[in-house]
Order: structure tokens, then sequence, then C-alpha cells
């Protein structure tokens, strides 16, 4: 749990990069049942750290994957 005020780092696997790209063809040409495949898009991420209640101060890509890094506001549960 982030408690109010906390910041955070987190890495996601990016969609529109070459190496997620080639992740999503390869786990959709196979029988990919019960493969978890976690892929999104920078705006995604953005979207769903902001439903959580986190504050995002950067979003960036680098190389196939998208970084976020923020903060919990301070006055949030």
């Amino acid at each position: 749990m982030l408690n109010p005020g906390g910041r955070f780092y987190f890495q996601f696997m990016n969609l529109l990069s070459e190496g997620g790209f080639r992740d999503f063809q390869q786990t959709v040409q196979q029988d990919y049942r019960g493969v978890p495949l976690h892929l999104y898009t920078p705006e995604e991420v953005g979207y769903l750290l902001g439903q959580a209640g986190l504050h995002v101060d950067q979003l960036c890509t680098e190389g196939d994957y998208i970084c976020a890094i923020g903060r919990r506001p301070a006055g949030q549960r």
C-alpha cells in the first residue's frame, strides 16, 4: 500500500513499441488461453493510475517500456 505523500515508480510493457507489439503478435498467433499478456499504451497507463487516485509526475517511454513516476496526494487515503 502506498502511503499518502508516498512516491512510486511503475514500469509497464508498451504495446506501441516494437518489442511490445512483437509479444502481442506472438501471443495471439498461438494458443494463448491462460497466458497473461499485459500490454498498455501510455494513454492507458496515465488513465489507470489517475483512476487509482495517483498523481503522475512523469510518464515516459523507454525502449519497450512505459515508465510512470508520481505520488499519492498527501491528503488522500
